[in-house]
């Protein structure tokens, strides 16, 4: 089994550390591109909005 390789990305609104997962590596010459699926960010960032909502309406 292959393991999956992540990219740690940080929350612009809570500092938290996401691990993305990455779909696809390119490498030509001497420049790498990594795809990464931004499904766990946008997670976050909906669950992080609802904590913020939360604390504001205490």
């Amino acid at each position: 089994m292959k393991r999956q390789t992540t990219v740690p990305v940080r929350c612009p609104e809570c500092d938290t550390t996401v691990a993305l997962p990455v779909t696809r590596s390119l490498i030509v010459g001497n420049t790498a591109s990594l795809y990464v699926d931004r499904g766990p960010l946008e997670e976050h960032l909906v669950v992080c909005e609802a904590e913020r909502l939360l604390e504001g309406a205490e």
